[in-house]
């Protein structure tokens, strides 16, 4: 049951009005194509965090520099949870 409750908890997080969606929907889709949106999520302490690129060379490229700074940051704010793509342009993922 606790399983169920952090995946019902992190589909909310990331899919429905919370930060991570807030900022695709009000920052990230505006910006210029060959962009990418990684995150890492620590639903069990409640920790996340995100790395972009746009106007990259490739859409390739975006994502491996979003996934980089989402590296970053994650081990920055000692988040021990892998970066996944969420979006390629304005294409979401892992939905």
């Amino acid at each position: 049951m606790k399983y169920l409750f952090l995946l019902l908890g992190l589909a909310t997080f990331v899919f429905a009005e919370g930060p991570i969606e807030r900022f695709y929907k009000e920052k990230f889709q505006g910006l210029e194509d060959n962009k990418a949106l990684a995150i890492a999520i620590d639903s069990e302490n409640g920790k996340w965090t995100i790395g972009w690129s746009y106007n990259a060379a490739s859409k390739a490229s975006a994502k491996k520099t979003a996934l980089k700074h989402c590296e970053k940051s994650a081990k920055k704010n000692k988040i021990f949870k892998q970066c996944t793509i969420y979006a390629v342009n304005n294409r979401k993922y892992n939905q």
